[in-house]
């Protein structure tokens, strides 16, 4: 398992929070999402840092 820190632009409430910790569950990614910061640990065989990324930007989310 790896862990990373990711920050994002655009979160301004619980609702963005809530969209984010599904998006990294579907992933099979755990970890904690606060306003503009997801930290979290995933497993390099079922899914890449991209593939998260990707999907946090899918919901219109930037990735600093």
């Amino acid at each position: 398992m790896k862990e990373t820190t990711l920050h994002i632009i655009g979160m301004s409430c619980g609702h963005c929070i809530e969209k984010i910790e599904n998006v990294l569950k579907e992933s099979g990614a755990e970890g904690e999402v606060k306003l503009g910061r997801a930290t979290f640990r995933y497993d390099e065989n079922r899914v890449s840092l991209e593939e998260v990324k990707a999907a946090i930007e899918d919901l219109g989310y930037d990735i600093a």
